[in-house]
């Protein structure tokens, strides 16, 4: 008899006598570790004076290629902001922000970003 059986119940393992048995096949190999960028400092647009007495407010979603050195080297708007005003000074933000470079496994990279700016009018 090749193999002797395990009686978990007293702690017991398989034993094998003369037979190795196969390495486990090992699962696909991991993938890169990826981190993307980030901001220093939180991107704080400036609201537009005209646009915040007409009570207008709105959001804007920029997609940002940012370089291995942490500064945006190209925008584009993907959704404008409800006003022109609201739009470009959503963009300046971005295009002023300095960010954490991405990095793929350990190395910075140059990466886009998805920046979604929020303008609301606080009631107090």
């Amino acid at each position: 008899m090749d193999s002797l059986l395990a009686n978990p119940a007293r702690g017991d393992r398989d034993q094998t006598s003369s037979h190795q048995s196969a390495p486990a096949p090992e699962g696909p190999p991991a993938g890169p570790r990826v981190h993307e960028p980030r901001p220093v400092d939180p991107i704080v647009p400036s609201y537009p004076l005209a646009d915040r007495r007409r009570g207008i407010e709105g959001e804007v979603l920029i997609r940002v290629v940012i370089s291995a050195r942490g500064t945006p080297l190209k925008t584009e708007v993907l959704r404008p902001g409800p006003s022109r005003s609201l739009t470009r000074a959503a963009l300046d933000a971005v295009e002023s922000a300095l960010f954490h470079p991405g990095t793929i496994d350990d190395t910075p990279s140059e990466m886009d970003l998805q920046v979604r700016i929020v303008f609301t009018l606080s009631s107090t």
